[in-house]
């Protein structure tokens, strides 16, 4: 079974100020408004499943996303900087929206990063790992 990446543009939202407006967000879940759940940059081992929230700037307007999810450092699995998706939206004015990298296997241990390009030029990069979560200490 072949990866999935979602898409999802939410139609008529006014960003209040100081919202996520210019951002993109890694989280383990997103709301149906697009308010994500869970924001983290580190996701457990056996991760199938990675969210990003993303909003514009007020004055910022692009008539293309596109999303590259990388494999940057995964052991034997792939190698270095491996490309692992990546996706084109037509954004039609829209300012906020959800992507998603989904397989049906757990992701590899290691280092991934999600490059988004607006119009063809560098927008944002975000930078997250899969592996254990870190070791609790013990109370007292």
């Amino acid at each position: 079974m072949r990866p999935t990446i979602l898409l999802t543009l939410l139609t008529g939202i006014l960003l209040p100020a100081g919202a996520l407006a210019g951002t993109v967000t890694l989280c383990a879940k997103v709301e149906a408004d697009l308010k994500p759940v869970g924001a983290t940059d580190k996701f457990a081992a056996g991760a199938k499943e990675v969210f990003a929230v993303f909003a514009l700037d007020a004055g910022e307007n692009f008539n293309k996303m596109t999303s590259t999810w990388v494999a940057v450092d995964v052991g034997d699995a792939a190698p270095a900087n491996y490309r692992i998706a990546s996706a084109d939206l037509d954004l039609k004015g829209q300012k906020k929206g959800k992507l998603s990298y989904t397989q049906p296997n757990p992701m590899p241990e290691g280092k991934y990063r999600l490059e988004i390009q607006m119009d063809g030029k560098p927008w944002k990069t975000v930078e997250f790992t899969v592996g254990a979560p870190p070791a609790t200490k013990p109370a007292g």
